[in-house]
C-alpha cells in the first residue's frame, strides 16, 4: 500500500521530482538533446554501450523520488531471466481496495499509468 501510495503522489506532482519528468527521459516525449532543440529525439539508451549505466541513474531518481513520496524501501526487483506467463495482479488490476481506508481506488500500478 505504502508504494501504491507513493507512486500515485509521485504522479501527482508536476516538478522535476515528478514521474511524468523522470519518465520523459525514458522516451516519451522527445525532448533530447533539449526540450527547446528544433530536432528532439527519445532519451533512451537502449541498444547503446552506455544503457547499463543510463538506466541506472533513471532508476535511482525514480527510487529517491518514489522515498521523497513516502516509500521507505527500496524499488523491488523483477528479474526478467525467469519464465513468465503472466503479470501479477498488482499491475493488472485497474482497481484495488484500499486496506485503510476500504475505498476501492484506481491502481496506479495498472498497465504503466
Amino acid at each position: 500500500q505504502q508504494f501504491r501510495n507513493a507512486l500515485q503522489e509521485m504522479e501527482d506532482d508536476t516538478t522535476n521530482n515528478g514521474y511524468n519528468q523522470i519518465a520523459a527521459f525514458h522516451g516519451q516525449p522527445q525532448w533530447c538533446p533539449s526540450p527547446d532543440a528544433e530536432k528532439k529525439f527519445a532519451c533512451c539508451a537502449h541498444g547503446m554501450a552506455v544503457f547499463p549505466h543510463w538506466h541506472r541513474l533513471l532508476t535511482v531518481q525514480g527510487e529517491n523520488s518514489l522515498k521523497a513520496h513516502g516509500l521507505s524501501f527500496g524499488l523491488p526487483y523483477w528479474d526478467w531471466t525467469l519464465p513468465i506467463t503472466s503479470l501479477p495482479a498488482v499491475v493488472t488490476e485497474a482497481e484495488y481496495t484500499d486496506p485503510e481506508t476500504q475505498a476501492v481506488k484506481p491502481n496506479p500500478l495498472y498497465q504503466g499509468s
